[in-house]
């Protein structure tokens, strides 16, 4: 192995064999990561403590003997290692390698350190020895350079790793398939692969959250998570102001979350109207075909028995004498027929592309795209709107860059149509408490009214169109909402009904006589009687809205 040779903080320099290719950037980093100062020395049982360096070697020893016991024709490695740890203290002493050193039995039965701790050192070696490269030591061996009990734990962690059993290692590999299922919640997989229980998880499931809550918690982005944790401090400052309470919700949070998407959105909407109007500009002069268009819109108005006919100046009018159009429907309509005329009676038939382009913005100005109603009738907008399309064709087919640019506005306003659907048209998305409001209407995911699918699709929609133009969204509104919802039901007026914490031991929770107590009646003596019993074994087993607060909080912040 090549030799990289370190200068120590206190000036001295120390040799150290590396891995083949590894860069100077990436020895001073791991060198710079350890902490000497944790390296506790070991006394002795005259109570004298040994030099770091003794210690060093002590532990290079043990680790080389373990390594030796399990796999002697990789051996070397670990006495690299080994040394490696000992040029961390500042020392000059070195193990030599295995390979090197004649009589290797001397060296296999230990005793270079007492007790548990080289016990310990001795089984690091045994299990890391079949790892090759140094880097995947990396992690183990900043522990081993802290203290001793610290040593403890790599040891019984490597253990774990490389002896689990047939059906944790099953689990592992299912939790890494499938980390949002339910059934493996409560579990964790650490550092070393090896499956473990997930007290965080634990702690919030005692306290009533559902495993696929939690599930859904735990697998949730670092934003996802930073919002939900904002969302418990809504909480918590609103049980202690109780007008904060009435004006801000946790929901509100992930109101915030969507009103910034249909931002977002509407962003790339104004950005592609003024890229429609460059590329409209270079349609001047050109040509463009409407006779197709102009005879779909014939036949559309002659079924409402609208009739096209030719005045004196030789351009067509609407003659409404036989239709049943409303007086109110007939000037737009009247007023398109007349551009359209104007166009296709252009000498040689010549119809400006550009022209073509103003009539769609003259049928815009007289139909209803958004959420308020322009009070044209069904038919006449239906009409107008279907001309509008065939018109949009007729550019799109001979202008691809115009076409780019009108396929993103269109989808913009499809998808901001269909979430306003979704919230509700009374809804003002510029209004300055739009985010409340939209976190009200995200409860509508969690109903079982047909608003649900709705919202769903208005969500999927909008975010679909963000990811194609760009956009990269790192948080789910569903998950925040969800979170919300699992808030109030857990910790609002009804958290005393609501909290179903699981406690180890046979007969009904507390929550369970709490339900009973309900369907009893709170009005009745015994109903009443009921529900404190249950409310109070609650707090014995530690299952209450504090406590619930702090089991969240603590998921999301150290999985965050």
């Amino acid at each position: 192995m090549p030799i990289a040779t370190i200068q120590t903080p206190d000036g001295s320099t120390v040799k150290l064999e590396v891995p083949e290719g590894a860069t100077e950037a990436q020895i001073l980093e791991f060198v710079q990561s350890q902490d000497l100062s944790k390296l506790k020395a070991p006394t002795t049982a005259a109570g004298t403590e040994k030099s770091i360096g003794e210690t060093a070697l002590g532990v290079a020893g043990e680790f080389a003997s373990g390594v030796n016991r399990g796999i002697i024709n990789l051996a070397d490695l670990p006495a690299d290692v080994a040394n490696y740890l000992t040029g961390l203290t500042g020392s000059d002493l070195r193990v030599a390698r295995l390979a090197d050193i004649p009589g290797m039995d001397s060296v296999t039965d230990g005793g270079f350190v007492d007790g548990n701790v080289g016990k310990a050192i001795g089984m690091v070696g045994e299990f890391v020895a079949p790892v090759p490269p140094i880097a995947q030591l990396a992690k183990p061996a900043r522990r081993v350079a802290g203290s001793a009990d610290e040593l403890i734990d790599v040891a019984k962690m490597s253990k774990q790793a490389f002896k689990q059993s047939p059906k944790n290692k099953q689990l592992v590999q299912q939790i890494a398939k499938d980390p949002k299922n339910a059934d493996y919640a409560d579990k964790a997989v650490d550092a070393f692969g090896a499956l473990k229980t997930d007290p965080l998880a634990e702690a919030v499931i005692k306290q009533g959250i559902g495993e696929n809550v939690v599930a859904a918690l735990k697998t949730g982005s670092t934003l996802d998570k930073k919002i939900m944790r904002g969302m418990l401090s809504i909480y918590k400052r609103g049980k202690k102001d109780a007008l904060f309470q009435r004006k801000v919700r946790p929901a509100d949070a992930a109101g915030k979350s969507l009103l910034k998407r249909i931002n977002q959105l509407s962003s790339i909407n104004k950005k592609a109207g003024k890229n429609i109007g460059k590329a409209a500009e270079k349609l001047k002069g050109q040509s463009v075909d409407l006779s197709d268009p102009i005879i779909k819109m014939a036949d559309s108005l002659d079924g409402f028995g609208v009739s096209l006919k030719k005045g004196k100046d030789g351009l067509l009018a609407a003659d409404f004498k036989n239709s049943s159009l409303a007086p109110g429907d007939r000037g737009a309509i009247k007023e398109v027929v007349r551009q359209m005329s104007r166009l296709s009676n252009k000498k040689g038939g010549f119809v400006d592309a550009f022209d073509a382009h103003e009539l769609k913005r003259i049928i815009d100005r007289n139909v209803s795209y958004g959420k308020v109603k322009s009070g044209l009738g069904g038919d006449a907008e239906a009409a107008l709107k279907g001309f509008r399309r065939s018109l949009d064709g007729a550019l799109d087919s001979k202008f691809p860059s115009y076409k780019k640019h009108n396929d993103i506005y269109a989808e913009t306003i499809e998808a901001s149509k269909k979430i306003q659907k979704a919230v509700g048209t009374n809804i003002d998305f510029t209004g300055d408490n739009a985010g409340m409001a939209l976190g009200t209407s995200l409860r509508r995911l969690f109903g079982n009214t047909q608003s649900r699918a709705t919202m769903y699709d208005g969500l999927d929609d909008i975010e679909k169109v963000l990811r194609k133009n760009g956009v990269k969204l790192s948080d789910d509104i569903a998950r925040q909402a969800m979170f919300a919802d699992e808030i109030d039901k857990l910790l609002g007026t009804t958290a005393s009904t609501s909290l179903k914490g699981q406690v180890a031991q046979a007969g009904k929770t507390g929550q369970e006589l709490a339900r009973e107590a309900e369907s009893l009646g709170q009005t009745t003596m015994f109903g009443g009687m009921l529900k404190a019993g249950a409310k109070a074994y609650d707090y014995s087993q530690g299952i209450n809205e504090e406590n619930a607060i702090k089991a969240l909080d603590k998921l999301l912040k150290v999985s965050q």
